[in-house]
């Protein structure tokens, strides 16, 4: 065997070991709803990472999870539940609060452009190709992209990014950097805590109500540029083609 095959068995074989120890009792969950006809899509996720994808051509939401626990009996309690009502599609990740480590890792497709109503609560997410969104998320890096309507976001903590929205964009943010960029509308950052704020080619008006530390940058604006109150960081601005209205400085 050559030297560098054996490097990568051995590194495979210790990776494999890390996952039984991170995750000593794992099973599937999968779930499936006839998407003809649904208007909107409801998902609950809690513990785990969550990947929404719209699909196109696609007649049938579809639900492949990853349960993970410490202990059988956890496992045993890590439940999928996916129900359609009229034309509302709901998917709810049921996993236990009292059992630490357990989680529910779920990847999801839908048709391109469902509009999307989404509560998740900690671990990684990822949103690209859907309709208008509304996500409240309570931590954990999220990535949006190519949304075909208005974003709602309510976010406690992690870095945000939200890329190509055709609509407006609302944010309330905790901690975190936010970037957004490529948006057709206005962006609306209600109130961000902590982190920089970017903001890149936005057809409407960018405003900023409350912003606690961090920079703020904002270009290529097509309409005016108002921040409200700023705690600390710098402000820089370049390419708005409106006005600029900046808070006085203390």
């Amino acid at each position: 065997m050559q030297p560098t095959l054996v490097v990568q068995v051995a590194a495979l074989a210790l990776a494999a070991r890390a996952a039984v120890a991170d995750c000593p009792h794992a099973a599937q969950r999968r779930a499936a709803l006839d998407a003809a006809g649904a208007t909107r899509a409801e998902i609950v996720a809690r513990a785990g990472g969550l990947r929404v994808t719209g699909r196109a051509g696609a007649t049938r939401l579809e639900v492949d999870g990853r349960a993970c626990a410490p202990t059988a009996e956890g496992l045993a309690a890590i439940q999928l539940r996916a129900v359609r009502a009229g034309t509302l599609l709901r998917v709810e990740a049921q996993v236990p609060e009292d059992t630490p480590g357990a989680a529910l890792e779920l990847v999801i497709g839908v048709p391109e452009g469902l509009p999307l109503q989404v509560t998740d609560g900690s671990g990684a997410l990822e949103i690209r190709s859907v309709g208008a969104l509304e996500l409240d998320d309570a931590s954990g890096e999220l990535i949006v992209e190519d949304v075909r309507g208005d974003v709602r976001l309510r976010d406690d903590s992690g870095a945000a990014t939200l890329a190509r929205i055709t609509g407006d964009v609302r944010v309330e943010d905790g901690s975190g950097d936010l970037d957004v960029s490529d948006v057709s509308g206005s962006v609306d950052v209600v109130q961000d805590g902590s982190g920089d704020v970017r903001v890149a080619r936005v057809g409407g008006s960018v405003h900023v109500g409350q912003d606690g530390s961090g920079a703020i940058d904002a270009r290529d604006v097509g309409g005016d540029l108002r921040i409200e109150h700023d705690e600390s960081g710098a402000v820089r601005h370049s390419g708005v083609r409106g006005r600029v209205s900046l808070p006085a400085r203390r």
